[in-house]
């Protein structure tokens, strides 16, 4: 049975008023029809089992045939802190996020390619994965130039983060 959250100005003792999207939700999309019945939670707590009795694009009206305590809300109050518009959101995208995430994936990849080799030879010493025997694993040479690379990184990164919080 769908089920609608409708606020407290929608309620007039017997009668629900529901409006805009969920109007529309009803008439269009669920194809409803008079006489149909629906579940209607106010922000009490409470289900209330009601019938249509008119219906429109815009706004539909029903009756309250019966009410209970619902049984679906969790039994503790959760408070949303984010509520960020669209457009709040969209202009942060240069200024916060791109930074933000190109300076993670700077550290990921700096801090996996210092780490990759010393954490697979450890597993092949204690035999957690095979060891192989290739004549290009016994010749390669560590690079000191991408060493020296990933390690500038790094210290790039954490240079920005104190400078973005004001430190330096």
């Amino acid at each position: 049975m769908p089920r609608f959250f409708v606020p407290s100005t929608g309620f007039d003792g017997d009668a629900v008023t529901v409006t805009g999207d969920d109007a529309f939700h009803m008439a269009r999309s669920l194809r409803m029809a008079v006489g149909d019945t629906v579940t209607v939670c106010d922000m009490h707590g409470k289900e209330h089992l009601c019938r249509l009795d008119s219906l429109r694009d815009d706004i539909c009206r029903l009756t309250v045939l019966s009410t209970k305590e619902t049984e679906a809300e969790p039994p503790v109050d959760i408070t949303l802190y984010m509520g960020y518009p669209r457009e709040a959101v969209v202009e942060l995208l240069l200024p916060a996020f791109l930074p933000f995430n190109l300076l993670k994936s700077g550290l990921n990849a700096a801090l996996t390619f210092l780490l990759y080799r010393p954490v697979v030879s450890a597993l092949k010493s204690t035999g957690l994965i095979d060891k192989t025997k290739s004549k290009n694993a016994e010749k390669r040479k560590t690079n000191i130039g991408l060493i020296i690379l990933a390690v500038a990184i790094i210290i790039t990164c954490v240079l920005f983060i104190l400078s973005l919080n004001g430190v330096i």
